[in-house]
């Protein structure tokens, strides 16, 4: 029974996994003939191999015997490693709902170890889903400084996930940077980890308007899963790579891969439930508005446009068709479109050669008819 493991005679391992942070928490009985199954040891194994359905199998017989004995904690750690299990197989409603099972046991048995790892869990899923108020409320409940070392990685992952969200993406980035320095990459589940971060930062880029960037880390994010049959699960990565390969003006490939993520996507949320899917469904509208704005260009008739860039200092005090000290002058670009069809998603790109001229860089115009 529960009484009759002592809290010194329990070790705890952990073990880190994917897209969802998987903290995974293991326990282990020292002198306790159930002491494997308890602790659900063939899951933990599966786990790290990136075998999630062999690990939900063996982590739900692990929890059967704890709940069959009434040993309360080895049910909440077994609840945490399930739901672990669940997110390795894009199940994200049903590992949230294993979770929070466990955080809620944990409360009420005061079992103060795993409740860090059921707190980032959550938080790191939510936002996964796309549901950033139910990640920044369970991050609140963290204090890095009372983690362990092994949780700060995720810590720092989860803070740069909402910071972006928020499109504050400098400070997003430095805090996934610190994340990512302390990822590892050894077992294929610390693999798939590092994989997501890494396909987090590239989303970060992209947003920032920093492309180069962007393609570099989703092509590293791909290549660290590359035959572990992760990126089944990684929508981000080929939206990423679609949109730098439509801005280098290669449609072909650029449909390619919008067309992947939306596959992706849409595996991904035929598994969740009503509440979850609207979530996710806002978090993936850029993905199919992409996909969408091709799809019209591809039909449309050719646009032609022609620019013309004008500069004018009228406004002050002694035009001379120079910037003078203090003075503010206008640069008016004027587009128009000749052709017989639309021009979409139009940009302005602008650039300076000379230090001090600090351009906005690229500028939305939108369409033009």
């Amino acid at each position: 029974m529960y009484s009759s493991y002592p809290k010194d005679k329990i070790s705890h391992s952990l073990l880190l996994s994917i897209s969802i942070l998987m903290l995974a928490v293991g326990t282990f009985l020292s002198g306790c003939a159930k002491s494997k199954a308890y602790s659900g040891l063939s899951g933990h194994n599966a786990l790290n191999e990136g075998d999630y359905r062999t690990a939900n199998t063996q982590y739900y017989r692990a929890l059967w015997l704890c709940e069959k004995d009434n040993f309360k904690r080895g049910v909440v750690l077994n609840l945490i490693n399930v739901g672990c299990s669940f997110g390795g197989l894009g199940e994200y409603s049903k590992a949230l709902d294993n979770y929070k099972k466990g955080l809620d046991l944990a409360y009420e048995i005061n079992y103060k170890k795993p409740i860090p790892y059921a707190v980032l869990n959550i938080a790191i899923t939510s936002a996964t889903i796309g549901d950033f108020d139910t990640a920044t409320h369970y991050f609140h409940k963290l204090n890095i400084n009372d983690l362990p070392k092994d949780l700060k990685r995720h810590f720092w992952e989860i803070k740069g996930r909402i910071y972006v969200d928020k499109e504050r993406y400098e400070l997003g980035l430095d805090y996934e940077m610190k994340g990512l320095e302390l990822a590892k990459s050894k077992t294929n589940l610390e693999k798939h980890d590092k994989a997501e971060l890494i396909e987090d930062i590239a989303l970060a880029f992209l947003k920032k308007g920093d492309y180069e960037k962007a393609y570099q880390y989703a092509n590293d994010s791909l290549a660290l899963v590359k035959g572990t049959g992760f990126s089944i699960y990684q929508w981000k990565t080929p939206y990423i790579l679609g949109k730098c390969f439509e801005r280098q003006g290669n449609d072909q490939e650029a449909k390619k891969f919008y067309n992947e993520s939306v596959s992706r996507i849409k595996g991904i949320k035929a598994k969740l439930r009503p509440e979850h899917k609207n979530y996710f469904t806002d978090l993936t509208k850029p993905v199919f508005a992409a996909l969408n704005s091709y799809e019209r260009r591809q039909q449309a008739l050719p646009a032609n446009l022609v620019a013309n860039i004008q500069y004018s200092d009228s406004s002050s005090l002694f035009p001379n068709s120079t910037i003078d000290a203090k003075e503010e002058s206008t640069i008016t670009a004027t587009i128009s479109n000749e052709g017989k069809g639309t021009a979409f998603d139009v940009k302005l790109v602008t650039d300076s050669d000379y230090q001090h001229i600090q351009f906005p860089g690229v500028i939305p115009v939108g369409d033009i008819q």
